[in-house]
């Protein structure tokens, strides 16, 4: 069921009741923005969850032909698979440094850490996040569309040419690293990357629909930009702030 349109956001996604019972935010093919935009909102939340960080459930759901004529703000529905995120409740979107703000509330120094690993590693680009004002502001990152290339619009060169290039927040951000990186979170997170091979970035890869906008080389060389990518961030991690922060 229709739930209506996001007043925010150049992507147009409409937010909907599944036949789960539970409220989703859909980008779809047709969204305002590129066609690949709903794969790397999907991979980019899908590989936050291997290393636990504090991304959105997402899901791929089917929209049925029936929903074809329908129209949420100025976008038509576009049938077949579209990428959906489980809507946070009592939720505010804060965008990039603005969410230093929020790190004495609940264990967000701890999520921070994850969301500052899932920055580098997917080769970050307007950071979002959304704050949940019931659960004493607890954050999670959303809205990855821009993510691992300029304007979500990657491609095989651009993954290979950033492959080994570090990819830190601003300057901002790095000056309040010390008060924001959680040190036991940060050890763990060494860990998990370190633990990233290819049979578990495989799994992620290939639930990607055939109608997507992605080719299987580009979605092969996109495995292999992670795994490479997850021991370089995992190092810059286990240094940061001279190891100090993480010993």
């Amino acid at each position: 069921m229709l739930l209506g349109a996001s007043p925010r956001g150049g992507s147009r996604a409409f937010f909907a009741r599944g036949n789960d019972g539970k409220r989703w935010w859909i980008k779809t093919l047709n969204n305002r923005q590129h066609s690949r935009v709903v794969v790397t909102e999907h991979i980019v939340a899908m590989v936050g969850q291997l290393i636990g960080a504090p991304t959105c459930t997402v899901s791929i759901i089917n929209i049925p032909e029936a929903f074809k004529a329908k129209v949420v703000g100025d976008l038509g529905i576009e049938p077949g698979f579209a990428h959906a995120s489980l809507a946070v409740r009592d939720a505010e979107e804060i965008r990039g440094q603005d969410c230093l703000y929020f790190i004495s509330k609940d264990d967000n120094r701890r999520r921070f850490t994850g969301l500052y690993a899932l920055y580098d590693w997917c080769w970050g680009d307007d950071p979002q996040f959304l704050v949940c004002r019931s659960e004493d502001c607890t954050m999670y990152s959303h809205d990855h569309g821009w993510y691992l290339g300029p304007g979500g619009r990657w491609d095989e060169r651009v993954l290979m040419r950033n492959i080994k290039m570090s990819h830190q927040w601003n300057s901002w951000v790095s000056r309040h690293l010390a008060e924001a990186i959680d040190p036991a979170e940060a050890r763990r997170l060494v860990g998990c990357l370190r633990g990233i091979d290819g049979p578990r970035l495989t799994e992620v890869i290939t639930v990607i629909p055939k109608s997507w906008a992605v080719t299987d080389q580009e979605l092969g060389t996109l495995g292999y930009f992670l795994a490479e990518r997850a021991r370089d961030v995992a190092t810059r991690l286990a240094r940061l702030g001279g190891g100090s922060l993480i010993q």
